[in-house]
C-alpha cells in the first residue's frame, strides 16, 4: 500500500510566535502504531538539538474528526495509535522566537521556519516523497525556498525528507533595499 505524508502550514497567531502545523498522513492503516519524530539534529550542525522543547497542543484526528489516542514516549516522539484508519491528520503548533539558521523565528511581519525545528517524519520513513501547502497570514505575500514548486499555489515538494530538512523558508513581505 502506498504511503503519504503532506503538510500544511498556517499562521494563526504570528504575533504570538507560533506556526501552525497539519501533518496528513496517509497508507499506515496496516501499522498497529505510527511513530511521529521531531529531529533532534540539523544538517551541517553536529550538536543534539531540543526541537521538540517548541511543540504545543498536538493532536491526531480521522478525517471525521475522531480522536485518534497517541502517548508521547520520549521527549521528541508521539505514538499514534490509527491501526485501521487510512487517513490520520496530525495538527500541533510550533514556537519560534529564536534567530538562528538553525531554529525558527515568527512574529506579525515574518516567519523563517527552520524545516528540522517545524516538519516531524514518519519513524523509518525519511525516504517518503511530500508536499508543504503553506497559507500566509493574511498581510504577508511573499514566500521563499529551495523547495520545488507544484502546480498548486503556495505547494512545494520534496522528493524525501533529507530535501525537506535541508530547505529553510521565509514568508513575509520583501523589504525593498537602497535605491541606487
Amino acid at each position: 500500500m502506498t504511503k503519504y505524508v503532506n503538510f500544511e502550514l498556517s499562521f494563526s497567531e504570528p504575533q504570538a510566535h507560533y506556526v501552525d502545523v497539519q501533518m496528513t498522513l496517509e497508507g499506515f492503516d496496516d501499522l498497529p502504531y505510527t511513530d511521529i519524530v521531531m529531529p533532534v539534529w540539523a544538517p551541517g550542525s553536529y550538536l543534539i538539538r531540543e526541537y521538540s522543547k517548541n511543540v504545543e497542543r498536538f493532536a491526531a484526528v480521522s478525517p471525521t474528526e475522531e480522536k485518534i489516542p497517541f502517548k508521547k514516549i520520549n521527549k521528541n516522539t508521539w505514538r499514534v495509535y490509527g491501526q485501521g484508519k487510512h487517513k490520520i491528520i496530525i495538527t500541533y503548533s510550533v514556537y519560534g522566537f529564536e534567530v538562528s539558521v538553525r531554529t525558527s523565528f515568527i512574529d506579525a511581519s515574518r516567519a523563517f521556519l527552520s524545516p528540522v525545528g517545524t516538519f516531524m517524519y514518519v519513524d523509518g520513513y525519511l525516504d517518503l516523497d511530500t508536499t508543504v501547502k503553506i497559507i500566509p497570514h493574511p498581510t504577508w505575500h511573499k514566500i521563499s525556498t529551495g523547495l520545488a514548486k507544484t502546480e498548486e499555489a503556495n505547494t512545494f515538494y520534496a522528493s524525501n525528507f533529507d530535501i525537506l530538512f535541508d530547505a529553510p523558508i521565509e514568508i513575509g513581505n520583501r523589504t525593498p533595499g537602497p535605491s541606487k
